[in-house]
């Protein structure tokens, strides 16, 4: 109503406020009648300028016409969909006028249920406060990791004390919007979770994709059909077409025989259309034909469609030559994705070959390439990776194929580790998160093999990258489950190792007394094993501890022992670390001006220096020059830490850099930038449970007290909450 009596006083029709505002009339229409598509903030700012209003009217306006939260980006297919309207109707109204919570699209692989699922999403976002996120769980093997996969497409993140199921209940609870769960059908346990995830979120829906039903109360259950003929032809004849390749009349019927025997199955249609590069549809057809034939009996207590998909893959298998086979198969290990030299060390061929190799295999449409940051990489459908792994377990190969991609990701991670405690942390940092699937793997495989050295020393490289990216409970599970599993083949060394990880995540998280005990026992087993290292980063950690509980008197001696050590073993990292430790207890100490000096004098400009380091240093230096009202100067280093902190995803250091630039921002006459700060930290702490440092609780209220008396409790709010709506790094970089 606000909006229209806004509109008629300025005394525009729809069509023309629409005109002015680069908006449609129907926009303008749906917002005066409150219906429940909600506009993106700039839509509502268009409308504002567009009617000349006042910043009373402008507020008025915004305050009656809610925005939408951050939206999140669901994958963009790059063909239409085809023959699924009817289908993609049903779903969308079982959300809508049924008012269907959870649906689950079942059926075989193949049948098109991923690809039908984010067009339905697609189509239900936009009447969603809170959007649609798409969550891939194909790679995982836990059922317990499918909530912190939701949690993290969310872009939540762990920290603090509190569960990240809890975190993630108290996310959806007030939240209206859709959750796409993708290949459900070997994660099935987590479907408890599941149910009570929905009923802790009154508008929250879910639409999963599993060859089986959840059988969970409220589930409505939508099979996945094959396409009609009809449809399927057509499907055919485009994907060849987009191969650039035309079919002649004549070829029509062949191509309607084709789609017939292969059951109307969209993947069998694709695979069969891309192989109309080199073969004509009658040869096509004939070649299908003889698989078919050969099959026997082989499979024929399949139901039928699988039956079909199944004929298909042989059919293409059968195309390809001994050495793509042999390639094909062996692909079928990985998970997430691959580069050209992990295929060529875990394939064993050489680099040439499997270049070629690779090439014949994207011909097929047997594998897809992909381009990101970090080059070209290969994926495989999940489906067609299922056939590969069976291919490679009747081969006899499996075991060895096995050892070769856990011995690939096992050196990646360690000889990675040079450079993940360097000036390349950064690059270093967005290849192991690529790697991330292969990585679970590698290490699920040493710990179902015992190999628990092996699988220590993996923690520990991986270690700073599952700190840094925030991925707590990853790091604590593993250690934990190699902790648990152990009959007594592990050693003092690996235990140290182990113990190391896990109390750092507890660390990272608060946990401060829980994180104390394990360095304890870790610290007893590192001097044991004589292993320096573990002692060095283990005693250094204890430091920490002393001061954030509130103990930095106890702090000397320990740094004393982790500074001798980091100099035995010209370890940077540790000895830059003592350096931040040790101004943080003088700082503790009352001794600002000392801590200060030490931050200032020390790591100055010393290129070997990694970013994490170097952002923590500047964090604590900013703290202190806050402490001493050098706001300029505490803006700079505190800016420049939360850009470094930006370009490594950090989220829970980040926290404390925007608590104090917020407190900076309002002493420099930026009230309103300090509003959005203090708004940005309140939703991160409400989406990862984590908690601000006791030391920062005084200066957090100050700058929170300041900011209300500047702005006034509307103005605050206002500004507040665009900052909740606001990335971390975004807000951090706002002037």
């Amino acid at each position: 109503m606000t909006l229209r009596r806004l509109r008629e006083q300025a005394g525009l029709t729809q069509e023309q406020l629409a005109h002015a505002a680069g908006l449609s009339p129907r926009a303008v229409r749906a917002l005066e009648r409150s219906e429940r598509r909600q506009p993106y903030r700039h839509t509502v700012e268009a409308l504002a300028k567009a009617l000349s209003l006042t910043s009373m009217e402008r507020t008025e306006l915004l305050a009656a016409v809610p925005t939408r939260s951050v939206r999140h980006e669901l994958p963009v297919a790059p063909t239409r969909l085809i023959g699924r309207g009817a289908e993609l109707r049903a779903i969308v109204d079982s959300f809508g006028a049924s008012r269907t919570r959870l649906v689950t699209l079942t059926g075989p692989g193949g049948a098109g249920k991923t690809r039908l699922a984010l067009d339905a999403a697609q189509e239900l976002a936009p009447y969603l406060r809170d959007g649609a996120v798409f969550v891939s769980l194909a790679e995982l093997r836990e059922p317990a990791l499918v909530l912190p996969a939701i949690a993290h497409s969310l872009g939540l993140r762990e920290g603090g004390t509190r569960p990240l199921r809890e975190v993630l209940h108290d996310y959806l609870a007030h939240r209206q919007m859709l959750i796409v769960l993708d290949n459900l059908e070997h994660l099935l346990p987590a479907a408890a979770a599941l149910a009570s995830l929905l009923a802790s979120a009154p508008r929250l829906g879910v639409l999963a994709t599993s060859r089986s039903p959840l059988r969970i109360r409220g589930e409505q259950v939508h099979p996945v059909l094959p396409l009609d003929l009809g449809a399927a032809v057509e499907l055919f004849a485009e994907r060849t077409r987009q191969s650039a390749t035309d079919l002649s009349a004549a070829e029509m019927p062949v191509v309607a025989e084709i789609c017939r025997r292969l059951d109307g199955l969209p993947l069998a249609i694709e695979l069969a259309a891309a192989r109309m590069r080199v073969l004509p549809a009658s040869a096509l057809l004939a070649r299908l034909e003889q698989t078919l034939a050969d099959a026997g009996e082989g499979a024929r207590d399949l139901p039928e469609r699988q039956q079909s998909l199944r004929d298909t893959l042989d059919w293409s298998h059968k195309l390809l030559g001994p050495a793509e086979q042999t390639m094909f198969r062996r692909l079928g290990i990985f998970s997430g994705g691959w580069t050209l030299e992990a295929a060529a060390a875990v394939a064993q061929m050489d680099d040439a070959t499997t270049l070629t190799l690779h090439e014949r295999l994207l011909g097929s449409s047997l594998i897809n390439r992909e381009a990101d940051d970090g080059g070209v990489r290969f994926s495989v459908l999940g489906t067609i990776r299922s056939y590969a792994r069976e291919k490679l377990e009747a081969s006899g190969e499996m075991h060895d194929v096995e050892s070769c991609h856990t011995l690939y990701y096992q050196d990646l991670a360690l000889v990675g580790m040079t450079d993940l405690y360097g000036p390349a942390q950064p690059r270093w940092l967005e290849q192991l998160e690529r790697e991330h699937d292969n990585l679970r793997a590698a290490l699920r495989r040493m710990l179902d093999r015992e190999q628990f050295d092996e699988l220590a020393d993996m923690c520990v490289a991986l270690y700073l990258f599952w700190l840094i990216r925030d991925h707590f409970v990853e790091g604590e599970g593993w250690a934990n489950k190699a902790l648990e599993h152990d009959h007594g083949s592990l050693g003092a060394g690996a235990s140290a190792k182990l113990l190391l990880v896990g109390a750092g995540t507890l660390y990272a998280r608060g946990r401060y007394d829980e994180a104390a005990v394990k360095y304890d026992r870790a610290a007893k087993l590192a001097r044991g094993s004589g292993d320096s290292q573990i002692l060095a980063w283990v005693i250094l950690m204890r430091g920490y501890i002393a001061v954030w509980q509130g103990h930095p008197e106890g702090a000397g001696a320990l740094l004393d022992e982790a500074g001798s050590l980091g100099r035995q073993l010209e370890d940077k990292f540790v000895l830059a670390h003592v350096c931040v430790v040790r101004a943080q207890a003088a700082i503790a100490l009352g001794q600002v001006i000392e801590g200060d000096r030490i931050l200032t004098e020390g790591l100055v400009g010393d290129p070997e220096i990694d970013p994490w380091t170097m952002a923590v240093k500047l964090t604590i230096n900013g703290f202190a020059a806050v402490l001493l009202g050098d706001y300029s100067r505490a803006e700079q280093l505190l800016q420049d830490s939360a850009t470094i902190l930006g370009q490594l995803q950090n989220t829970s250091v980040l926290l404390w850099v925007l608590t104090l630039l917020a407190l900076t921002s309002v002493e420099r006459s930026a009230p309103q930038r300090a509003a959005r700060l203090l708004g940005a930290t309140e939703a991160v702490v409400e989406r990862t449970g984590a908690s601000i440092p006791p030391i920062f609780d005084q200066l957090s209220a100050r700058g929170y007290a300041r900011t209300l008396d500047r702005l006034g409790p509307d103005a605050f709010g206002e500004f507040r909450e665009q900052g909740r709506q606001l990335p971390l790094h975004v807000v951090a970089t706002q002037p």
